[in-house]
């Protein structure tokens, strides 16, 4: 296709062809063909031919509708496509002028169509003799082995077979060129076209594979075949991707980037009127100007035209006229058909809400799941937007599921396809192999756009569709790399290890499965479980084999280096007899010397591997993890000595799983009940004491702190004694108490018996005193309610269930009760008896508990449907609480009405807001949690549950103090030297000051534009420097006054920090310099040199050097009169931070892809780790000690010694953006997202044993256990 061939290769006439399409002219013959415009033609005019109404309708009448709905146009097509012949001309003309098009557009505007039923068809039919063969592909997961299905492709007569097409496999760059230098015939033309480029950045996550097939289109473009085009579809909005694909950029620019723009009113009169004039019908009058007039304007209406037209012809073949014949044969089609469907902007939004409800609940439940399946949400500089994704079949698990999706597929929404795996032949063996690899993708884009259902769904479920469509692509490679292993192909089997999760994916991939945050998407599969469960334990394996690898090479240099002393010794054996005796007597004694340190060692290993172990624990066994955690750092502690400093300890995981645990930990206690399943729990009114009744029929009471005070035996009868309730009176002087055995009973506090309650058939479940002190309720399995005085006599009885009366609850007042049954229904009456509401909250399923609020306007009930719902007195629903996964047992109001605890059969208990979030989950019973008590102040949660525990939880903050007033992220923060004030700001622009103790002194705007990227404090403490958004730096007294303003920055102002001798104010800001001021203001230096965003700042110890670093990668030393003293290339991402040691020996930089590397000031590489922390905001040395901190993008601070073994860890919710350690080197201010800055105290080791031991203490003072006396109480 070269326009500048030879002309002296003249072929004979007979051969010659020319043609012409709008201004171009094809001329060619069976070797060689040219396209060139015609000179005399310079402007495609576009005909419309006025076609009579009364000619169109004496047609055949063809009822098959020409109109292809949501499906994609095609070269089969191509007597179909009409409107687009000025397009068609102008890609035509573009192709010969280019070996490489790139047609882009508005989502639904008509690209793929103008190529496929335009381009290619016109390109066939005007070459004659010539053989065009064109390739057709979407890039999908992978674009070679696309590359390779489309060159197997059926339906044409020049497919290749498998052997012939292998090579497209090959992902390397010259793939493309090989396979066409390989198959391509001299005489044949080639014309490659990938439609649905952007598939390229959102579909194949393999980053390898993308770069790989984006080489070998560069490679074919600059191929010096000109009998080959590559032509490139994609949605404009992701040409911003091209950034960061330089390569792209050499092949796509202004000359052979083509925008298909909407349609003129002609054309579109075109695309409406002429394929209904092919089959013999056509519009009535003024409908297709209504159309016209409906969708002239609006973004992406061709796929919906295109539906609304297809939706319209077939309801006129369904319609029946008055004749009773169908509308379609009187030849026209109708506006009032139209006008039903709701025109072009309602037809589908219409056609699929209608299919929609006419599913059932569990049918519009799968369906959520499906269409979530196939949306992929990308990041683009404008924002996030949802995508098209091609999902497996083994995405889709379940009868349910799969008939559902079936039915969408029917109704042309969905469509499926076959793809092959690299392991794949064409041929398979079997109905199963092609499930496995089925694909299915939503029909059009246009559907994301025009269904609120989806738009919805898509909003609440953002976050997990990113990851579990990651995961599910993970999973595909995972499963086609263990298909390639053998027996004997260990290569293979690691590339299959390769694929698992790791560091922070695997930490996320946990997080979201641990807070059910996959339920939307209907939970993960079993494979996607499978794939997680084994990352788990290969990271497990990996850091158990790494910690033995480790010892082993310490336990070897320790052998070595003792024996090379021993025999340095013996062989001056060429002394006297006198010498070699006590020679050989000192070789004994380094031996013996080497064996302990082995052992030393061996025990370090050892104790790493407990203080992983006991980290697992924290998840399941909160106690027991802390126990183990206490025992290993005490055996750590005994083998490094009492005055080890931090940083130099033989093993850190003992540590880091101590801090780890006391920052997680809510298990306060264990109560020793003994008393088999227990089934009751109640508080007492003033909090400090606990009831619990066993299956035992005993009644214990119990102090807060888990001293038994009181046990008697309530009911007696062995399996009928079991109780099912208890219930204090408000004066705490009574508990009533209620059985299977069909009464409920009523004791003094020390458990002496006054009266006996009797009337039930069957069992009492539930019991609950009035607020008189004087009533008392009980419900059980006859389904009525009974209303007693404490002397014992019945007052009322309350019908109206059907089933089990499961609970029954007085209101605060005293004037109302609530009752829950498993009839599915919750009613309100009043303390006379009368109804005054029922409804059914939890889709017929049992109703276990129902309790009111504090302020007794609400209830709050749990039931069989998972989910705890909060409801006001008329039964209106205000809240649903769900998250379980089995039924919810117990739901109850604390903390003055702010949060709720919810107990369930899933072994959880749960903790929540009233924005339904959950806030805690508390695990470690074994099988049904029956309740979840809050304590009166609502400091603590009691459970209890079937495998007959009873466990405290403290709900009190364990972790770091937080300092409350910021709402936006804390970017910055810094502390005072005198370390009595703490100081945070962020993206409101509001520079916040809190005392030590966390009361806010003082707030005010220091940058009315909003973000403030850094803070220092002064060295006397006396000055406070912002920088951020504003190009300026402001000097602030504590009293928030400006003292003074530094301008001269060109750009937002990144970095500042003061010197230590009060003498300086060093700024680094965007506009690629760093600048030096007196404390006054006066300009010292401008620091000139990097190429890029500086993007820290920061003195040296002894204020003589400032260190600088950038996005450029380089480390920059300056003196303080600016001049350059040292500088060198330190990282190839972006430098993000960096600061000096204590002793300025050492520096510190860490960039935006987690790597932290520590220097000597003459630049030489000392160290580098990789933080796994999704990337490195902050990082800062720790005073007076041998370690570091780092703040990361994944919410952690985690502390390292200068080995690079990590010593600590602290979580935020959100992203770390600034930490600053105090001067003394026990604190850590940390500063995050949503404003959320804390203050954690960094304790040597015995000072957490000791931390450990307190929050153990009522547990070892009330527990008997085997190594009780870890702590010395």
């Amino acid at each position: 296709m070269n326009p500048q061939e030879p002309q002296n290769q003249a072929a004979l006439p007979s051969q010659r062809m020319d043609n012409t399409l709008g201004n171009v002219s094809i001329q060619g013959d069976s070797a060689t063909f040219t396209f060139a415009p015609v000179q005399n033609n310079t402007q495609i005019q576009t005909q419309i031919i006025q076609i009579s109404a009364e000619w169109i309708t004496q047609r055949e009448l063809n009822k098959t509708s020409p109109y292809k709905g949501l499906k994609q146009y095609n070269f089969s097509d191509r007597d179909y496509f009409f409107g687009r012949d000025a397009l068609i001309a102008r890609l035509f003309e573009a192709v010969n002028q280019n070996k490489f098009l790139l047609v882009v557009g508005a989502s639904g505007c008509g690209k793929s169509s103008a190529v496929r039923a335009g381009l290619i068809p016109e390109l066939k039919s005007n070459l004659g003799a010539t053989k065009l063969l064109d390739f057709v592909f979407t890039p999908g997961r992978n674009p070679f082995e696309s590359f390779y299905r489309c060159l197997l492709a059926d339906g044409k007569d020049y497919r290749f077979s498998e052997d012939e097409a292998e090579p497209a496999r090959a992902a390397n760059a010259q793939t493309v060129v090989n396979v066409i230098q390989s198959l391509k015939q001299d005489q044949d033309r080639w014309l490659i076209f990938i439609d649905q480029f952007e598939e390229i950045f959102t579909n194949c996550s393999d980053e390898q594979i993308r770069q790989s097939f984006i080489d070998a289109l560069v490679q074919l473009n600059q191929n010096s075949d000109d009998s080959v085009r590559a032509v490139l579809a994609m949605r404009a909005d992701f040409l911003e991707y091209f950034s960061s694909y330089p390569q792209l950029g050499m092949i796509a620019n202004s000359n052979n980037i083509h925008l298909v723009t909407d349609m003129h009113r002609d054309e579109l009169r075109q695309a409406i009127e002429q394929p209904a004039a092919k089959h013999g019908v056509v519009f009535q009058e003024g409908l297709v100007e209504q159309i016209i007039q409906e969708v002239q304007g609006q973004s992406g209406y061709l796929p919906l035209l295109q539906y609304t037209l297809n939706l319209l012809w077939e309801t006129e073949c369904i319609a029946l006229g008055q004749d009773g014949k169908p509308h379609i044969e009187d030849r026209t089609l109708n506006r009032s058909t139209y006008s039903a469907l709701e025109g072009v902007r309602g037809a589908l939004q219409a056609r699929i809400n209608k299919l929609y409800q006419q599913l059932n609940q569990t049918e519009q439940d799968a369906t959520r799941q499906i269409f979530l399946r196939l949306v992929q949400i990308v990041d683009t500089d404008s924002g996030s937007r949802a995508v098209s994704r091609k999902a497996y079949r083994s995405e889709f698990q379940g009868e349910t599921i799969e008939t559902t999706l079936q039915k969408f597929v029917n109704e042309n929404m969905v469509v499926s396809g076959y793809e092959y795996s690299s392991q794949d032949k064409i041929l398979v063996s079997s109905l199963s192999d092609v499930k496995k690899n089925a694909i299915f993708e939503i029909a059009h884009e246009i559907i994301l756009s025009s269904w609120d259902e989806l738009r919805k769904w898509l909003e609440e479920a953002k976050d997990a569709i990113i990851f579990k469509n990651l995961l599910a692509d993970d999973v595909h490679r995972w499963q086609s790399a263990l298909a390639q292993v053998t027996s004997e192909d260990s290569e293979k089997l690691d590339r299959a290890k390769d694929e698992l999760l790791k560091g922070s994916r695997l930490d996320r991939a946990i997080e979201l499965r641990q807070n059910n945050a996959f339920v939307l998407l209907g939970g993960l599969t079993d494979l996607e479980n499978q794939f997680i469960d084994t990352s788990v334990e290969w990271q497990r394996f990996q850091r158990r084999r790494q910690a033995e690898l480790e010892t082993e090479k310490e336990r070897n240099q320790l052998l070595t280096e003792a024996n090379q002393k021993a025999n340095k010794i013996i062989r001056r054996g060429m002394i006297s007899l006198a010498v070699i005796v006590p020679v050989a007597i000192g070789a004994s004694l380094l031996a013996s010397h080497a064996l302990n340190r082995l052992a030393f060692a061996r025990t370090a290993s050892e104790l790493e591997q407990k203080g992983v172990s006991s980290l697992e624990q924290i998840d399941f066994s909160e106690i027991d993890a802390l126990l183990t955690a206490i025992q290993t750092g005490q055996a750590l502690q005994d083998l490094a000595g009492e005055n080890t400093r931090m940083g130099t300890y033989p093993a850190y995981s003992p540590i880091v799983a101590l801090d780890v645990i006391l920052n997680k930990i809510r298990e306060k206690n264990r109560f020793p009940a003994n008393q088999g399943e227990i089934k009751a729990t109640a508080f007492s009114r003033d909090g400090k004491r606990i009831a619990t009744g066993g299956k035992d029929g005993t009644i214990q009471l119990w102090s807060l702190a888990g001293e038994r005070l009181t046990q008697f035996q309530a009911h007696e009868g062995g399996p009928l004694a079991s109780i099912n309730s208890v219930s204090f009176s408000p004066d705490g002087k009574y508990i009533a108490s209620a059985s299977e055995d069909g009464t409920a009973r009523l004791w003094t506090d020390s458990g002496a018996p006054v009266v006996t309650l009797t009337g039930h058939q069957g069992e009492i479940e539930s019991v609950s005193f009035g607020s008189d002190n004087q009533t008392i309720a009980t419900a059980g399995n006859s389904g009525e309610v009974f209303l007693w005085t404490i002397a014992g006599n019945k007052l009322r009885q309350l019908k109206g269930h059907q089933g089990t009366v499961l609970k029954v609850t007085f209101s605060p007042d005293g004037q109302k009760l609530a009752t829950a049954a498993t009839d599915g229904t919750i009613r309100v009456w009043n303390a006379s008896g009368t109804q005054l509401a029922e409804w059914k909250g939890h889709g017929g399923e049992p109703v276990y508990s129902v309790s009111f609020s504090a302020d007794g306007q609400k209830l709050v009930s749990a039931g069989g449907d998972k989910t705890a719902r909060v409801w006001n007195l008329s039964g209106q629903p205000q809240l649903v609480l769900e998250g379980h996964k089995l039924l919810v047992t117990s739901a109850s109001f604390g903390d003055k009405d702010q949060r709720l605890a919810t107990a369930s059969d899933d072994g959880t208990a749960r903790l929540w807001n009233l924005d339904g979030e959950e806030l805690a989950r508390f695990q470690g019973h074994r099988g049904v949690v029956w309740h979840a008590n809050f304590s009166p102040d609502g400091n603590y949660l009691f459970t209890t549950g079937r495998d007959g525990t009873a466990r405290l939880w403290n709900l009190t903050e364990q972790a770091a103090p937080s300092f409350k007033g910021l709402q936006a992220d804390a970017n910055t923060v810094s502390i005072s030297p005198d370390q009595r004030l703490i100081a945070a700001a962020g993206n409101e622009g509001i520079l916040s000051l809190w005392n030590a103790s966390g009361k806010l002194v003082k707030a005010w705007t220091a940058n009315p534009r909003g973000h403030i990227f850094s803070i220092s404090f002064s060295a006397d403490g006396q000055r406070i420097a912002t920088g951020g958004v504003d190009p300026s730096v402001s000097l602030w007294d504590l009293s928030g006054n400006r003292v003074a303003q530094l301008k001269g920055h060109g750009g937002f102002v990144n970095s500042l920090s003061f010197s230590p001798d009060g003498r300086f104010l060093a700024t680094a800001g965007q506009d690629g310099q760093a600048r030096l001021w007196t404390t006054s203001g006066d300009e010292v230096a401008l620091l000139h040199g990097h190429k890029d965003v500086v993007s820290a700042v920061t003195f040296s110890p002894d204020s003589s050097t400032i260190a600088t670093a950038s996005w450029d990668g380089w480390i920059k030393l300056w003196d303080t009169s600016g001049s350059l003293l040292r500088e060198w290339q330190g990282h190839s991402n972006k430098i993000s931070s960096l600061d000096f040691s204590s002793d300025g020996k050492l520096m510190a930089t860490a960039d935006k892809g987690g790597m932290v590397r520590l220097w000597t000031k003459t630049g030489q590489q000392k160290l580098e780790f990789y933080s796994y922390q999704s990337g490195v905001n902050a990082l800062r040395f720790i005073p007076n000690s041998a370690l570091l901190s780092t703040g990361g993008m994944d919410g952690t601070v985690r502390v390292w010694d200068f080995s690079g073994r990590q010593f600590n860890e602290f979580t935020h919710e959100g992203a770390i953006w600034g930490i600053a350690p105090a001067v003394d080197g026990k604190q850590i201010l940390v500063g995050g997202d949503a404003g959320e800055v804390r203050i954690w105290a960094i304790k040597s080791l015995p000072e957490t044993i000791e931390q450990g031991c307190s929050w153990l203490q009522d547990f070892l003072k009330s527990n008997d256990f085997a190594g009780k006396g870890i702590c010395p109480f």
